[in-house]
């Protein structure tokens, strides 16, 4: 997926349980984890069904489905933004969630928890968690496409989702990032062993060779997680270091990852998509041209970048949250070539070329 699409004003290119009678659609929950150990079902305050997948208030989803018993089109998994703080709730993505489904399109609608109160972990934790909980929703058609959209602060983290849910061996210069340790199944104790004869002394050992990094979202590879087809960054944040740098949004990075570049360099080469190196799934940048330069040049800058093969930018009039408003000719446009893309060979021969894809 290459190059950048100028659009003109004007133009438009495991939880237990049972539910239906949603009012965007039936849906039902049960079977496979959900990604935390309480949860449940609602109504949905945006319209939606809720559907928790962890304890946390702040740990749940809205599911819409099309009406009239349709079969989706594709399902969007949508991350809001806020720059990481807790009073900007996924009722910004309300009205994105709706359009989608009225398209024909399942959506699940994600609040997750945010650093500032629950520290970037948790944040990390929960967007694996809703996804696997995804897979868990009765009415989730698994050979549907599966698309990540997030805005602003989403948009980075739907990047990093897709690509840490992409593989679980990732390559030099793919995102790191150790999965939480909370995610990881205890070890079973060892049996004690028998009294045995003292050994003799063994000759000294070679030192160990170092262990390779961790797998980036080792938690949502084990966990049976739906597979992203593909990542659609809505202005997005896409260069951490430099959104530090600047102190966007009154040093909402810093905040959000626990301090500099420097003390955690580990977190930010895992998060920043301008630091990768390779990218495993097909990206699509969308970017409103009258936003604020701290997003409309990290985002032009990422879409020339070689090394992750250009991803496609979609650059049109529109402010910052033009690209959430279903009113606006940047977010139809971006409906547009989200769809064009689905139907291509281009983003099929991208899934071959990752492995994603069989072969007929």
């Amino acid at each position: 997926m290459h190059g950048v699409v100028t659009v003109k004003a004007g133009e438009g290119a495991g939880v237990a349980g049972d539910v239906s009678g949603g009012a965007s659609g039936d849906a039902s929950v049960g079977g496979r984890d959900g990604g935390g150990t309480g949860g449940g079902v609602a109504a949905g305050g945006g319209g939606g069904l809720r559907i928790a997948y962890g304890d946390d208030p702040d740990q749940f989803g809205e599911w819409r489905m099309p009406g009239a018993g349709r079969a989706p089109l594709a399902t969007a998994l949508l991350l809001h933004g806020g720059y990481y703080r807790s009073p900007y709730t996924l009722d910004l993505m309300t009205p994105m969630a709706a359009d989608l489904a009225d398209r024909g399109w399942a959506v699940f609608n994600v609040e997750y928890r945010r650093p500032d109160a629950h520290g970037w972990a948790a944040t990390h934790a929960d967007v694996h968690a809703a996804l696997a909980a995804l897979g868990g929703i009765e009415s989730f058609v698994p050979d549907a496409p599966l698309v990540v959209i997030g805005h602003s602060a989403g948009g980075q983290l739907a990047l990093q989702l897709a690509e840490e849910g992409a593989s679980a061996t990732p390559a030099p210069g793919a995102p790191a990032l150790a999965a939480p340790a909370a995610l990881a199944p205890p070890s079973a104790p060892a049996a004690p062993s028998p009294p045995s004869a003292p050994a003799a002394p063994s000759p000294p050992s070679a030192p160990a060779a170092p262990s390779p990094p961790s797998a980036p979202g080792a938690a949502a590879a084990t966990s049976g997680a739906p597979r992203i087809d593909l990542a659609v960054s809505l202005a997005g944040v896409v260069d951490l270091t430099d959104s530090y740098r600047r102190r966007s949004s009154d040093g909402a990075v810093k905040m959000a990852l626990g301090g500099s570049p420097r003390r955690q360099s580990a977190a930010y080469a895992a998060a920043s998509p301008s630091l990768w190196t390779q990218r495993r799934t097909p990206w699509l940048l969308v970017q409103g041209s009258d936003d604020g330069p701290e997003l409309v040049l990290p985002n032009r800058a990422l879409a020339a970048n070689a090394q992750l093969d250009h991803p496609e930018l979609l650059e049109a009039p529109g402010d910052h949250f033009a690209v959430i408003d279903p009113a606006a000719t940047i977010w139809h446009a971006a409906v547009a070539r989200i769809t064009e893309l689905l139907a291509s060979e281009l983003l099929a021969s991208e899934l071959l070329a990752s492995g994603r894809l069989a072969r007929s």
